[in-house]
């Protein structure tokens, strides 16, 4: 298995359809919470509120966040799109968020039989 580490940016209309984005966060984490790295290339410090941090984040500043859910990885796209829309920040990497690398299966395909078997449920007549 090899590792592929994948980094999600965000610009000021990734908040349209955050849908994709926040599914790429979490994509192939196991279990929450898990912990991602965030930075933003801004002109000015921010305090986001989605990332649980009570302190700015300087602009190119990386900061560790824990993801807790779906939802909130949603709102992180979500906020720094926001962000970067008030500002009127086109720049296609304002935000970026790096979730940890997840192990990549490398050949292992499910073999497909031409008879689909079904058991019955236990207690079942």
């Amino acid at each position: 298995m090899s590792q592929t580490e994948q980094k999600v940016t965000i610009n000021r209309t990734a908040g349209k359809a955050p849908r994709a984005l926040a599914e790429a966060i979490v994509a192939g984490q196991d279990t929450y919470p898990f912990n991602v790295t965030v930075s933003h290339q801004g002109n000015f410090p921010l305090v986001v509120p989605s990332t649980g941090l009570s302190a700015e984040l300087a602009p190119g500043e990386q900061a560790t966040v824990k993801v807790k859910s779906f939802e909130q990885a949603w709102l992180l796209v979500t906020d720094f799109a926001e962000f970067a829309d008030r500002a009127g920040d086109d720049n296609e990497e304002f935000a970026t968020i790096v979730p940890p690398p997840v192990a990549k299966e490398t050949s292992a395909k499910p073999e497909k039989s031409g008879k689909a078997t079904t058991q019955p449920a236990e207690g079942a007549e």
